[in-house]
């Protein structure tokens, strides 16, 4: 049997609404633009004060690239500061990443890191209301991902 202390949580959090995508099924296409509102780190850090043991924060959004990567690297100071068993988990477009890959390669390969993203088939997915992220542009931007994070 699990006791209490041996038990984890994870953490979903939404630190921005804003998004570089245009899609058509979904919420944030709407609304980012009049919401570049930004969560404070101090909300992440009282949850892993109070759950030490929090496995995962899951990052989704809007887009979690459209935070700088110094938001995400107090996280990890913090986690590592208190020697926290949490990692930080990314779904993403990846659209930020592809266009500059410079910028986020060093987060993404550190071991406290993971990426996830998606592809849905149709138009709806856009990168502009008038272009659409098509299955050769996910190609792209995947093959990008593989050669600089290796995974």
């Amino acid at each position: 049997m699990i006791t209490p202390t041996e038990r984890s949580m994870d953490l979903i959090i939404k630190p921005t609404e804003m998004c570089n995508f245009a899609c058509t099924f979904c919420s944030s296409t709407s609304i980012a633009a009049n919401h570049k509102d930004k969560m404070d780190h101090e909300y992440i850090f009282n949850f892993l004060r109070r759950y030490p043991n929090t496995r995962t924060i899951i990052v989704n959004g809007g887009d979690p690239l459209m935070m700088s990567p110094k938001w995400y690297w107090k996280i990890i100071e913090f986690i590592e500061e208190r020697k926290l068993p949490t990692t930080i988990g990314f779904t993403t477009n990846l659209w930020g990443f592809y266009q500059n890959p410079e910028l986020w390669t060093e987060l993404f390969n550190h071991p406290r890191m993971g990426v996830g993203t998606s592809f849905n088939y149709g138009d709806g997915r856009r990168i502009t209301l008038e272009r659409v992220y098509t299955v050769d542009i996910f190609w792209k931007v995947s093959d990008k991902f593989l050669e600089y994070c290796g995974y």
